[in-house]
């Protein structure tokens, strides 16, 4: 029997047989989480997004459990998903995953909630969320991108923009603790999510460093 996972003959590993059950399980709560949620501009699925960032976090080398979490990044912050449920469903620590990632209630204004999401990122103890992280804003920077070639619109305000970079630096600041293993891999989603940075506000025409400084400054100015 072909193992897909390593497209060699042989028996799949009970870890990779357990992983998948558990991928498989959060692609369905995100699908019918999801179930008519549309992107705003393109207007097309949302489901698209979290399953190209679970693709990503899987491409990159991360666990089974974080492709699970990149599945169901936005269920509760997007589209109302229990945490509760989340957790009796998927466990504590994949349930810790999708909380570290979720920006707080709408209620707050959106530089609280971008200064909330970025707190919530630096003082995270499971280090591999960073690639949820960075997987996420690449398939985002992507989407912009897409959103401006097809309908032509303008792009996010500077300082909206902005958020990117700083998340951004705060990867990058992150790096050099991480352990010999995830290291690597972090390193090479934040060289292509600096690439995708300066290659979305080149198209956008926005200063990508001016962004973020628009971006901090707008911090400072909302209570």
């Amino acid at each position: 029997m072909r193992n897909p996972l390593t497209d060699e003959d042989g028996p799949m590993s009970d870890t990779d047989r357990r992983g998948q059950q558990l991928v498989q399980a959060a692609a369905e709560f995100a699908l019918g989480a999801h179930a008519g949620h549309l992107r705003k501009a393109l207007g097309t699925p949302y489901i698209g997004h979290p399953l190209a960032v679970a693709g990503a976090v899987l491409a990159h080398g991360g666990s089974w459990e974080l492709a699970a979490a990149a599945l169901l990044h936005d269920t509760v912050e997007d589209v109302g998903a229990d945490p509760a449920d989340i957790l009796a469903l998927f466990g504590t620590r994949i349930a810790s995953l999708v909380a570290t990632v979720t920006e707080p209630t709408r209620s707050t204004g959106w530089a609280g909630r971008k200064a909330a999401y970025l707190e919530q990122i630096a003082r995270a103890q499971d280090d591999e969320v960073l690639l949820l992280v960075g997987c996420d804003k690449l398939d985002n920077l992507r989407s912009l991108r897409m959103e401006h070639a097809i309908l032509t619109q303008q792009g996010p305000a500077p300082a909206k923009f902005g958020f990117y970079g700083a998340v951004l630096a705060l990867l990058k600041d992150r790096l050099p603790r991480l352990d010999a293993t995830l290291q690597p891999m972090v390193g090479a989603l934040i060289a292509q999510l600096d690439e995708s940075y300066c290659a979305c506000s080149n198209t956008l025409g926005i200063d990508a460093a001016a962004a973020v400084a628009a971006f901090r400054e707008h911090l400072s100015r909302e209570p």
